[in-house]
Formats: C-alpha cells, structure tokens, sequence
C-alpha cells in the first residue's frame, strides 16, 4: 500500500537483520565470530566474506564494520 500510494518512494528490507549468523539475532556467538576475524584482510565471497564478519564487503574486516556490528547489536 505504502509503494502503491507513492511510487517513488525507495524502500529496503532486510528480513534478516544478522548477516554473521543468519539467525535474525546478534549476540555472543556473532561477537565470537567478528572477534575471530577482525582486522582480516582478503575478504571476498569465496570465503562468505571472513566468515560475514566483513559486513560491508570492502575487502577486510575493520572499524566500519565494527560500527555496523554494534549497530546491530543495539537493535
């Protein structure tokens, strides 16, 4: 209804808003797993992007992506 009634209106969903684990919920197994790979290098899709630690796929996991991580977090 919301994009019928304005068809220019850009809206993004993300039904899962945990990309770590897959399971819709960040908690301290996702830490574990970031912690493991932080400041990793060479993060790429054949390696699901250091294990989805690197959360905005540039290429190494670093303080951008700890500030998604804890953005997730709070949510």
């Amino acid at each position: 209804m919301l994009i019928d009634n304005n068809p220019t209106a850009y809206i993004e969903y993300d039904p899962n808003p945990n990309p770590i684990s897959n399971d819709c919920s960040t908690d301290m197994t996702d830490f574990s797993i970031f912690a493991a790979n932080w400041q990793d290098i060479n993060c790429e899709e054949i390696n699901n992007w250091c294990d989805g630690a690197d959360l905005n796929h540039i290429n190494g996991v670093d303080i951008e992506d700890l500030a998604e991580f804890v953005s997730y977090w709070l949510q």
